[in-house]
């Protein structure tokens, strides 16, 4: 039955991994052909720009630091310090460098610029894929893995991986709000991000056994 179980989770998973870097190629295409215009431009006149207010203005302002590199080195180095599994802060400080490497990468290739709209922040640099987005997935991505195989009380559990979500998405929306990134940005910072945290799951789990087997051996 587990076996089963675990059969059925490893054909979503790579369904999900094929469909999300699709995904991905699909968004750089429209970037580099400058066919995204549409629906970036769609998605913040219905989901942003009718809802500027000056609570929300502070609120993203403050919130959207929980997404910078910085912030995410101090939550990785609160893992490594005070959790008892060293594997879990590790494998989050390897996730938080590759996808900044990979996403520094991306963004020198595409060099696409960022928005020419109402910018509420100061941000330098280029525009796709979202770092904000595709690094906080990653890490919260990693936790929210860690969480599931880790905390046995369903109520806990189920509650911390629904917080961890929300921040994610809330983290992306952030940066569209701010207008430092489009929708396209995000999306695919997003999709990326799960490329990256599947394939690091897989490497961590590879590496740390047979690092294991070495020892008991």
């Amino acid at each position: 039955m587990q076996s089963t179980k675990n059969k059925g989770l490893f054909i979503l998973n790579l369904a999900l991994l094929v469909v999300f870097l699709v995904l991905f190629f699909v968004l750089l295409c429209l970037v580099v052909y400058n066919k995204t215009a549409p629906f970036d431009n769609g998605f913040y006149d219905m989901f942003v720009k009718n809802s500027r207010s000056e609570f929300l203005d502070k609120f993203f302002e403050y919130f959207t630091y929980l997404g910078s590199i910085l912030a995410l080195v101090i939550i990785v180095l609160l893992f490594l310090i005070f959790c008892k599994d060293k594997k879990v802060g590790i494998t989050l400080g390897v996730g938080l460098i590759i996808s900044a490497v990979i996403n520094f990468i991306i963004k020198f290739i595409v060099k696409r610029p960022r928005p020419e709209m109402v910018n509420l922040i100061v941000e330098s640099g280029y525009s796709f894929p979202s770092a904000h987005a595709m690094m906080s997935f990653v890490v919260f991505a990693l936790i929210i893995y860690y969480v599931y195989k880790k905390i046995q009380n369903k109520t806990v559990k189920f509650g911390l991986i629904l917080s961890l979500g929300c921040l994610i998405f809330m983290l992306g929306l952030s940066r569209i709000y701010l207008g430092v990134h489009y929708f396209s940005d995000v999306l695919a910072g997003w999709c990326m991000g799960y490329v990256l945290t599947v394939g690091i799951i897989y490497l961590s789990n590879r590496i740390f056994v047979h690092h294991t087997r070495k020892i008991q051996l």
